[in-house]
């Protein structure tokens, strides 16, 4: 037995394939097996981010609210995060580049980072996920300037695609918040501005946004 371990550790692809048949929990479960665990398994399992609040735990001193909200026909409730006076970006630092997508306002959940400023001075102008390729955003709630300033936040050069999930069934219930038109410049030159590899955007705005996209 000890020697079929040493074949899959020595076996990079081997262990790679068989971490791909295992769940999210069990591939975690793997990655406090060893520091080669750690950094072979790490890179697949932090992957795909579904919520901010996961990535936003790594950092030491980070304090992570579920909030219930007045609203409850529009939201489950909402996340509140609040990063330390000092954010020790160590372990961050280990974890982001790993993260190739990143989910936003799934499972009606909204969330709000309240002061981003610190982390992004500590960063000093690099991204806060420097290899992300995609952005998922459930449009399953009503948009808000908040809402697409947090989205903006993760928007590097490296970005390829930037999709909205438009429809949900919850409960019998059809969801769908289009973007709201004054909300378009904010979203649209950040875009422009920080995101030259872009393949694919897919949005739904109002019906209309066309006069307010020709202003800008």
């Amino acid at each position: 037995m000890q020697e079929n371990s040493q074949v899959v550790i020595r076996t990079p692809e081997l262990l790679t394939a068989i971490v791909h048949g295992l769940d999210a929990p069990d591939q975690r479960k793997l990655m406090p097996v060893s520091k080669y665990f750690f950094y072979s398994v790490g890179p697949l399992v932090w992957k795909r981010v579904p919520r901010v609040d996961f990535l936003m735990r790594i950092i030491k001193g980070t304090i992570v609210d579920p909030l219930t909200v007045i609203l409850p026909r529009l939201f489950r409730y909402k996340i509140f995060i609040t990063l330390p006076p000092d954010p020790d970006l160590d372990r961050y630092n280990i974890y982001a580049p790993w993260v190739q997508e990143i989910d936003f306002f799934g499972g009606r959940i909204l969330q709000e980072i309240a002061n981003p400023n610190r982390l992004l001075t500590l960063l000093n102008s690099r991204p806060l996920l420097p290899n992300l390729d995609r952005i998922t955003v459930y449009s399953i709630i009503p948009i808000t300037e908040p809402s697409i300033k947090l989205v903006n936040l993760f928007m590097n050069p490296s970005l390829k695609e930037i999709r909205t999930v438009l429809h949900e069934k919850d409960g019998g219930i059809l969801r769908s918040f289009p973007m709201p038109w004054s909300l378009g410049p904010i979203f649209i030159n950040h875009i422009k501005q920080t995101c030259p590899r872009l393949e694919t955007l897919e949005f739904y705005p109002e019906a209309d946004w066309g006069v307010a996209l020709l202003i800008y």
